[in-house]
């Protein structure tokens, strides 16, 4: 039988696998950074991956993510 799912939650927490919320805010940071800088060759890699247009790669892609981010 398994555990009641708010035990399985706080075990899971307890473990150290989640991490603070300062934490998490700083690898999006990171992340939209990355995005920001990379947006080029990202649109390139669609290009050639998936013959997206770079205004699609944009805007269903690279833009989708950083306004989550945001």
């Amino acid at each position: 039988m398994s555990a009641h799912p708010v035990s399985a939650l706080r075990s899971c927490f307890d473990s150290g696998r989640t991490r603070p919320l300062e934490w998490r805010a700083a690898q999006l940071r990171a992340l939209r950074t990355l995005l920001l800088e990379n947006d080029e060759r990202i649109a390139e890699a669609l290009m050639a991956d998936l013959h997206r247009p770079q205004v699609e790669a944009w805007v269903s892609e690279t833009g989708f993510v950083l306004n989550e981010i945001d």
